[in-house]
């Protein structure tokens, strides 16, 4: 894995896994293009809670859309999110490595059981 720079002392650009790629591919949903839409959830640790960690994904080229979030006032608790991801499936698997090296818990919605697998 390569970081290129950090922030706050968080990697803000790094190389995925193939099996991140795997994952993505399984786990995605709709298709614009060669874009995939994949559903991910998120458990941000209240570290976390001033770094800007979601707005990093689009330096992968990945849009995103906040479905649902559950966040506290106090930084003491974790941050959840619903996320739609946006983009090739390459951009998605890096954005996916970006929070994994940041530690972030991802669970991915599963279409065909309507579930959430952990990775």
């Amino acid at each position: 894995m390569m970081i290129n720079s950090q922030w706050n002392g968080l990697p803000v650009a790094s190389l995925g896994s193939s099996s991140l790629r795997a994952h993505a591919r399984t786990h995605s949903g709709e298709t614009a293009g060669d874009r995939l839409m994949t559903q991910i959830q998120l458990r941000i640790p209240p570290q976390y809670a001033d770094n800007p960690i979601l707005s990093q994904l689009v330096n992968y080229g990945v849009e995103f859309n906040i479905r649902a979030a559950l966040l506290s006032k106090h930084s003491e608790e974790s941050g959840w999110f619903d996320l739609a991801l946006l983009g090739q499936a390459e951009q998605i698997q890096q954005a996916l490595e970006y929070l994994r090296c940041c530690n972030i818990d991802i669970w991915f919605l599963d279409m065909a059981q309507d579930s959430w697998d952990y990775l």
